[in-house]
């Protein structure tokens, strides 16, 4: 009897512990609040994690002595939980700063420092003091290799990061620029200078055949992740007088001036179906919801889709503001100071804890995955993460000069 009770005991401990394991594994939200000391300073840290369709998401407040600091990490680290084990603190007359120490000893963010007029890190503080870089200097695995320059290699008129290796294209006037493999592609026997009717959805490259001249019968599909080229047969023909209103749901929306039509194009099944006319109207999708317009409207006016990122709020003190992701993700804020824009975030949750990032010339070419930026600065393609900071990715002369010039990233 007795054996018979301690077997029965021992398989309830085990089913229990099976049930813990499984709720710890299957769970997709949780919330936990704690403590961590740092010489005389008590940090509360107050961390949540969510696993979202595609990602898994942290987000983390930090608090000491009335200093707040926040800052996400769209990273799988297993659903661990209470994966700061130590902060790191710095306070003098001008700044306060932490460092957080992961579980794994992976550095994801940079020193994080407040002052009286903004946040932001520590590789973007200009005039730094020495005790504050004592301080850096004393984080056990540190590492500082924020905009660090890269190796550059010469190719034709450019020069491509010797170390990037993610799939990407930038367009020139006949045909592109493999990122990954630091190559060319051609698609047009002659310089085409304005190719406004192309576009970049997810892994794909879209643009007319501009081998032809006042229509066409053509579209070029280019896979960026292997450089696979088909094409889409328009019948009848387009005209090359023709604008793109948009995208939605990965599908590229497109009205012809000349004939008052518009197409819709899957580049991944390689279809065009027209979807409106005189006749029939126009679709524009504008405020989350479909709606008709005249074609003959859309003929004397360009009338487009919403931007993918626009922005719910509205602040008069900058010049842009975008939003990436719905339930989670970021505001970007741009301001314009003398001759160029710096660059600020903040997460959805909490508009009011914004921090510096970078400065840009231009921000009308800009693409956002994740918490990662890519933009055109100046003549250079530039990416910006809170681990590297600013990277450069390729040098073009021509991005000055020509704001049809483009770009896409594809990141599996």
């Amino acid at each position: 009897m007795k054996i018979k009770l301690k077997k029965l005991i021992v398989l309830s401990i085990l089913i229990i512990i099976f049930l813990r394991v499984l709720y710890l594994f299957l769970r997709t939200e949780f919330t936990n609040e704690y403590n961590i000391k740092y010489n005389d300073n008590t940090i509360n840290v107050k961390e949540h994690y969510e696993q979202l369709k595609d990602k898994s998401l942290y987000i983390f407040n930090i608090e000491v002595e009335n200093n707040k600091y926040e800052f996400q990490l769209f990273k799988n680290l297993n659903k661990q939980e209470k994966i700061i084990e130590k902060v790191y603190y710095y306070k003098d007359e001008k700044y306060k700063c932490i460092f957080p120490i992961f579980k794994d000893k992976k550095q994801y963010v940079d020193v994080i420092c407040n002052t009286d007029d903004k946040n932001l890190y520590y590789h973007n503080i200009e005039n730094k003091n020495e005790q504050l870089i004592n301080f850096v200097n004393s984080i056990e695995g540190y590492n500082a290799g924020y905009n660090k320059q890269p190796e550059m290699v010469q190719y034709d008129n450019i020069s491509f990061n010797n170390n990037y290796n993610e799939f990407g294209i930038v367009t020139n006037y006949k045909g592109y620029y493999d990122l990954k493999n630091k190559n060319s592609v051609q698609l047009f026997q002659n310089d085409i200078y304005n190719q406004t009717l192309s576009i970049f959805i997810n892994k794909y490259y879209i643009v007319a055949d501009y081998n032809q001249t006042y229509d066409f019968d053509k579209i070029y599909v280019i896979d960026i992740t292997n450089g696979k080229k088909k094409e889409i047969i328009c019948y009848p023909k387009i005209s090359f007088d023709s604008y793109i209103q948009g995208v939605f749901n990965n599908e590229l929306y497109l009205y012809d001036k000349i004939n008052r039509k518009q197409y819709k194009i899957n580049p991944e099944k390689l279809s065009i179906e027209t979807i409106g006319n005189i006749d029939k109207g126009i679709q524009i999708y504008k405020n989350n919801s479909w709606n008709k317009e005249t074609s003959s409207n859309c003929a004397n006016n360009v009338i487009l889709f919403d931007n993918e990122y626009k922005s719910d709020i509205i602040d008069n003190e900058y010049d842009k503001i975008d939003k990436v992701g719905n339930k989670v993700g970021y505001y970007y804020f741009y301001k314009k100071i003398n001759d160029s824009y710096e660059v600020y975030r903040s997460t959805l949750q909490n508009t009011d804890y914004k921090i510096y990032l970078f400065n840009t010339k231009t921000i009308d070419r800009i693409k956002y995955y994740n918490d990662e930026i890519y933009y055109i600065d100046d003549d250079v393609l530039k990416k910006y993460n809170d681990k590297d900071g600013i990277v450069y990715i390729l040098n073009f002369k021509e991005f000055k000069f020509n704001d049809s010039i483009n770009f896409g990233i594809y990141k599996k």
